[in-house]
């Protein structure tokens, strides 16, 4: 789903700025950037600082176009923004100062839960997650944030802090990828809700440990403590009913969010806990 380019920047050639220096030295020759492969001049768009002249220069390899001067060309110093800088993958495309946009903290963190290695030894199930290739280029993902179920109310109550979930209108747990139609915005409270078992928890159920003390199994969600059982399913069961009860005073809390996604909600919290356990 690569869609259109909606964001490029369309540089016009201005002939009237043209002589045959521009001609000799530049238009039509290929240069190397330091890090982004070869490009071409296109020709002369206009006049910048102190009336230097600026070149459209276009990238062979990805067609991303940017003005220079002859100064910056000489030094190699252009750079693509259609090349994959962000964990080898991400693209920020065509948008200026990405670092101070709004939505570049989400997508760099997105981008990390999916292509970082690093990331992937404390948080192994994101191993096999990927983000839709349109979103590989920021500027993309930015014009589609507005589509996000949700967006109007992380907008509206911006003291909340809203994160980007995958899994919730996903069917049967299987969803591996970061898409629109798939994504929504819901509150951190209860994103962290729907975590799945840690890879260190060695008693294979989320919230469960067991006490080799007193051979029974302990529950725990967080700080709370919800008592000791003689299996490790028993223990799991009332973990699974104390959050789901969590879940309903949290939609009733912000009650607010899109009924499909509270409905979305409380359904997959059955998939993923209740229904295992029947």
């Amino acid at each position: 789903m690569i869609g259109r380019e909606v964001n490029k920047i369309v540089y016009s050639i201005n002939k009237d700025l043209e002589n045959n220096n521009d001609r000799e030295k530049w238009i039509g020759r290929i240069f190397n950037s330091k890090k982004y492969g070869d490009f071409i001049v296109l020709g002369v768009h206009g006049l910048g600082y102190q009336n230097k002249k600026l070149y459209i220069c276009k990238f062979i390899n990805t067609g991303y176009e940017t003005l220079s001067t002859g100064g910056n060309i000489k030094k190699q110093e252009l750079k693509d923004c259609l090349f994959p800088t962000v964990y080898n993958i991400g693209k920020i495309g065509y948008i200026k100062n990405p670092q101070l946009h709004e939505q570049y903290e989400r997508w760099i963190r997105m981008l990390q839960r999916c292509y970082d290695e690093e990331y992937h030894k404390i948080e192994v199930s994101y191993k096999d997650v990927v983000v839709d290739e349109r979103w590989h280029r920021f500027d993309y993902f930015v014009d589609d944030v507005p589509k996000i179920k949700g967006y109007k109310e992380l907008k509206q109550y911006n003291n909340i802090n809203f994160e980007i979930d995958k899994d919730i209108f996903a069917v049967n747990n299987s969803n591996k990828i970061y898409t629109l139609e798939q994504c929504c915005f819901v509150p951190k409270e209860i994103n962290n809700l729907f975590r799945r078992t840690p890879n260190t928890n060695t008693s294979g159920y989320m919230g469960v440990s067991y006490n080799k003390n007193i051979n029974k199994y302990k529950v725990a969600l967080g700080k709370k403590y919800l008592g000791v059982y003689k299996s490790a399913e028993e223990a799991f069961k009332i973990y699974c009913e104390y959050k789901y009860n969590i879940l309903i005073k949290m939609l009733n809390k912000y009650d607010f969010l899109l009924p499909s996604i509270k409905i979305a909600s409380l359904q997959k919290m059955k998939e993923y806990y209740i229904e295992s356990l029947k």
